[in-house]
Order: C-alpha cells, then structure tokens, then sequence
C-alpha cells in the first residue's frame, strides 16, 4: 500500500528532533527542546491513524499482523544497530562500573520497554543522574511501539461495530475522543500524585497520539466529502500559531518546569493546529516553509538522527575533560553523520525491502527473535563488564564513595522518613564538658577530625543529624523528594529543644551551601537559631559549606585511569578546577560576627589549596563525590580544625581517640 509523503511532516520531524538535541546539548534559548517528544507522538497519532484508515478503506480491513511488521521492519533494524556500536564503544569509553550500570536500560529497550524499566528504577529524565545512562532516550520509543500495539485494535473498535459505512465515522470519533478526555484526564491527575508515571506511561500520553488521530480522521473526511474550506490566509494563521507555541513552549520550558503538567498543553495544541493547517490543493506558507530541502532531509533520517544523538553527546562530554575540544557542535555533526549511514545503509533499505513486506508473519517471528537475541547478548557483554570491574584501581575509586563517617552506622540519621530525634554520644559519658554536633551530611564529614578533637580530651560529644536539613530555620522544596521537607523542620525544632536541655558548652553547627534561600532567608533564618540556642550553651561554632567540586571526584579520577589504558594520551592535568566561593559563607560570615559567642570557621581554602578544588591531593583522594569530603582527607585537616575549636590547652587521656577510618576506640551509644 503506497503512503503519501509528506513534506511538511518530514518538516515538523527535523524541528522536533533538533529541538530535542538543543535541549540535550544545553543550547541557550532551547532548554525546552524536550518538547519535540510531544510532537513526534501528536505527529505519530496522525500519521498511523491515516494510514489504518486508508487501509481499511482500500481494503475492507486492517490485518494486524502486517501492521505489527511494518512498525518492527521500519523501527527496529537500526535501533539494534545503534545499541550494538553504543555498548562496543562504551567499553574504551565507560568505566566498567559505569558500563554494568546501561546493560537493564539496553535490554529493556531492545524490547521496547525501557519506558517501564527507567519508571521503577531510580533514574529520572529530569535528574542529575540523567546523563550517565546511554539509552535514556529510548523511553520515548518504548511509549511509541506500546501505541502501536493497541492503536489499530481501538481503531477497528471504531470502525467494526456498524455495517453501514456512513455510520462508522461517528463511532470512531467517539472512541477518538473517549481516548484522548481519559488519557489527558489521566495525566494531569498522575502530574499531582506520580509524576514519574505521568512522564513515562502510554495510556497517561495517548490523548497526545488521539489528537493527532482527530486531525487525520479529519483530513480523511474533508478529502472525500469536502465539507470544509477555509481561505489560505485563515490556514496560514492557523499553521503559524501552531508553530509558535511549539517554538513558544521550547523557549519557555527548562528541566526545572514540571513535566508532564498542564503546560503540556502547549506544544500538542501547537502541533496539532500545525497539522490541521495542511492543504492538499496549495499549501500554506507554513507548509511550503517545512517543505524546504534541509528540513525534510532531516525529516527523512530523524528516527536514527534521535536514536544517536543521545549517545553520542554522552560519550563527547565524557571525553571532553580529557581531550580538549569536544563540543555539541562536533557532536552535532557526528549525529547527522551517524543518522545519515544509519538510514541509508540499514533503516531505509530494509524499510523497503518488498520481500519481506510480503512476508510479514515471518518479519514479526525474526524480530522477537532478534529482540531475544540482543537481551542474551548484552547479558553476555554484562558477564564482561563485571570482570572487568575487578580492575583493582577502579575498586579502589568505587570504594572511596562508601568511605563515609562511622557515625552513620549507628542510626543517628534517619533522613526524610522520620522527625524523630535520635542523639548519639561519643565519648566521657559521664564528663561535663559538653559538645553538641548539629547539621546535615555536609557537617557530618567533620566528624571524625571534631570527635578526635573532643573525645581525646575526655569531652562527651552528642551528635544530632538529618541529612539535607539545613541549619537555617525557613522550609524549602526539597527536589529529591518532590516536596517541601517538613520532617526537617519538625526535626530541627526538636532538636533545638533537645540542645537547651543539654546546656553544651560548645554547639558545632553547619550545612551545604547549596540550599535554595534568598539571603534574607540564610540570614535570618540562621540568626532565630542563634537566638534559640545561645541562652543555653556556651558558644556556637559555625562551619561554612565545603566548597563544591562540579563533578564526581571518584568517578572522574577512574575515568581517567579507565581512557588512560584505553585512549592513551588523556590529561593528566584533569579532575580539578578552580574555587567558586559561595555567596552564602559571606551571608554567614556576617551573621556570626554578630554575635559575640559565635565563630564562623571556613575551611574552603584548606579543602582547595590556592584556590585549585582537586579531586585527589598527593596520594589522597579528597573529595567522595562532588561536594563531600573523605574520612582521609579529613584527618588531614584534624589539626587546621581543631586550633579553632574549644579545648586545644587541655590535656587528656587518648584512650577514646578514633583511628584514620573515623571509628572511635569506644562504641557509640544512644
């Protein structure tokens, strides 16, 4: 069966597919770009439905089996292609733990269901995590190939149930419109309750793939009957503000927008109007705009253009850091290079391979045996991996992210599931000399220098910790949990209190810097906890932020052992860059000078010698992710630290002091 092509929606292809990549490549003005997924699906609604129309009205029916075949012939060729160069290449360029952490994402894309897989996996599309999976995008095509499973059968629901012909329009119109006021009921319902579910599931999308639907049921109509006919001028109008609102919607969304929302509105109604503006006798300005050469040219090769963008752009950052002069502009043009061998050479010639469009039971058969095929070739390439893994160095680097502060063995920190306060102590129980540690992970990274200083001098050393929780009283949406993080303000009041009734003579406090607060939030947010606490203890230590590396320092120094065996000739000079101090310790640095019982300590300097923040300093690795700081390299500032803490002239006994690991000679206890 012979398919119209198109022009303008080749056209509409190459700009949802660009927008996608000036999105994921972090170009200016488009970091909505994501929005051309919600175009391909309007786009793949239209253009499906028309062709299960024509055929049914050509042929009396729609044979399931040759549509399922037609879909996998076209689709997954060179999607197996790309998952097969991406994982090869990811060995030399993909650390091995890096590599065991893509091979579920692959499988389950090479079964189109990786849009399942990344919902119940604590990778989000939004999230930091975002980057570090290669087959990320695949989502979206997973969404795609589950429409195409239950389309045609809601299609001939629509068309099956009247034997008079005239009468099998409404009906189908129905099912149309059913679909699309549930589904879009759905998501906006799953956008307030999961919005995870939202983003990821078909049925909360298939109101996106029915409004393209409607507009091809239209235009199917209005070609036989010719019920409707407006002016160019009015289709021009209609094509134009449709094109803008997908422009509109790029340009205004960011990764921090929530999505899916009612926002998502914006760029279906656009493309729908877009597509609802085309003309079979003369076109609009819009569509001879879309028509131009380029355009559908890229139109043509957008499936692999999209398939390969991803990847690529992943794998130029990874490199970027230890090959100088990698960027999205070389990454753009080694996609168009990729798309273009990808379509030319494998998608479009077993596209149109009439043999096997002749055969499409035998089609289906070999590709769930080539979908069955690539899942058992990746878990052998998985086996590979895993032994790899066993590279002593990249052990070493992995184990370093897990070198945290023993403290956090004994259940001190509960983090957001709970605002019960549960204090640990360390050291003299029964000693009067008291000292309080209160704060977030970022505070707790000193505790093996402060409860050596202490405890060696025969101090009890209470400990009251919340991950996230800053020390500044005001509320904020914390992202991780998609919320406001009430239980920290529960707990940090609780915890105040718990403080006034141990009257310490020291109370050691401090957070990230990273919050998001407003300079008259840190400040005064901070000065009402001075005011809480200073009637009760002796005086406050404020510790500032640890300044902020900007990458992963473990990840980035196996990288560059991993490319240094593989791709000889990475920088040595790399995994370190310059101090960016932060507003915040000089808001904080304020505050405390307020106050005469309260002195702000900033290390930064100490933690990033001549301003320099490096990932490994001499033999010791400094940082355990990108902002936290190793139990080792701690111990080295012990000393630094301890002359601005309380007690230096005291002699005592060394029998409770902790060893270089952070564990103290004693046990901990509640």
């Amino acid at each position: 069966m012979k398919i119209e092509y198109r022009p303008d929606i080749q056209g509409l292809r190459a700009i949802a597919v660009l927008l996608v990549f000036f999105s994921h490549a972090h170009w200016p003005l488009f970091h909505g770009g994501f929005v051309g997924v919600d175009v391909f699906y309007v786009i793949s609604g239209y253009v499906i439905t028309q062709i299960l129309l024509r055929e049914h009205r050509e042929q009396g029916a729609i044979l399931l089996h040759r549509f399922y075949a037609r879909r996998l012939q076209r689709l997954l060729p060179a999607l197996a292609f790309m998952l097969l160069v991406t994982t090869l290449v990811s060995f030399i360029v993909l650390t091995p733990s890096e590599q065991l952490f893509q091979y579920g994402t692959a499988v389950s894309a090479a079964l189109w269901l990786s849009n399942i897989f990344l919902l119940f996996s604590d990778v989000s599309y939004f999230g930091q995590d975002a980057g570090d999976n290669l087959y990320l995008h695949t989502w979206s095509l997973g969404v795609e190939e589950q429409f195409y499973l239950v389309w045609p059968v809601l299609i001939l629901a629509g068309l099956g149930h009247f034997s008079d012909k005239d009468k099998k329009a409404p009906r189908l119109v129905l099912v149309l419109g059913l679909t699309l006021a549930v589904s879009l009921a759905l998501c906006l319902f799953l956008s307030v309750t999961s919005a995870k579910q939202a983003f990821y599931l078909m049925p909360a999308r298939a109101w996106q793939f029915a409004s393209g639907a409607l507009v091809a049921y239209w235009h199917s109509t209005r070609a036989h009957e010719q019920r409707f006919n407006p002016s160019t001028a009015v289709m021009n109008l209609i094509g134009g503000s449709g094109l803008g609102l997908i422009v509109l919607s790029a340009m205004w969304f960011d990764r921090a927008t929530p999505y899916p929302n009612w926002q998502v509105l914006v760029p279906t109604i656009g493309i729908t109007l877009t597509l609802l503006a085309y003309r079979r006798d003369q076109g609009s300005h819009v569509g001879r705009t879309l028509s131009i050469q380029p355009l559908r040219w890229l139109g043509d090769i957008s499936y692999s253009f999209y398939l390969w963008h991803w990847p690529i752009l992943l794998f130029a950052e990874r490199l970027n850091p230890f090959y100088s002069g990698g960027n999205a502009l070389l990454a753009l043009g080694a996609t168009l290079a990729m798309a273009a061998f990808s379509y030319y050479l494998i998608e479009n010639p077993i596209r149109r391979n009439q043999r096997m469009l002749m055969l499409p039971k035998r089609v289906v058969g070999g590709a769930l045996t080539a979908m069955l095929l690539i899942g058992i070739s990746m878990s052998v390439l998985k086996s590979y991996s895993s032994r790899l893994e066993l590279d002593p160095q990249q052990r070493h680097f992995a184990a370093i992210r897990y070198q945290v502060p023993v403290i956090y063995q004994y259940g001190c920190d509960d983090w957001y599931h709970s605002a019960q306060v549960r204090p640990c102590l360390v050291g003299d129980g029964s000693s009067k000399k008291k000292a309080v540690l209160i704060g977030d992970s970022v505070l707790m990274q000193w505790f093996p220098a402060i409860a050596d200083h202490f405890v060696s001098r025969n101090w009890q050393v209470v400990v009251l910790t919340k991950s996230s929780c800053p020390m500044v009283n005001r509320p904020f949406f914390y992202e991780r949990i998609k919320s406001v993080y009430h239980v920290c303000d529960v707990w940090r009041e609780q915890a105040i209190r718990t403080i006034t009734g141990f009257k310490p003579q020291v109370v050691v406090m401090g957070s990230a810097s990273s919050y998001p607060f407003s300079k008259a939030e840190w400040q005064d947010g901070t000065r009402e906890l001075f005011d809480r606490l200073l009637p009760h203890v002796g005086q406050i230590k404020l510790i500032a932020g640890t300044p902020r590396l900007g990458f992963d320092g473990p990840l980035c120094l196996a990288r560059r052992d991993w490319l240094s065996k593989t791709l000889p000739g990475a920088h040595e000079s790399t995994c370190s860059g310059e101090l960016h101090p932060s507003e915040t310790w000089n808001w904080l640095s304020e505050v405390a000078s307020e106050y005469s019982q309260v002195h702000f300590i900033d290390l930064s300097q100490a933690v990033c010698p001549a301003s320099i923040c490096s990932a490994k300093i001499d033999d010791t690795i400094v940082f355990r992710d990108g902002q936290h700081l190793t139990v080792d390299f701690v111990m080295t500032l012990k000393e630094n630290l301890g002359t601005q803490l309380p007690g230096n002239k005291e002699q005592g006994s060394a029998t409770h002091k902790l060893n270089s690991s952070g564990r103290p000679g004693s046990p901990l206890r509640r």
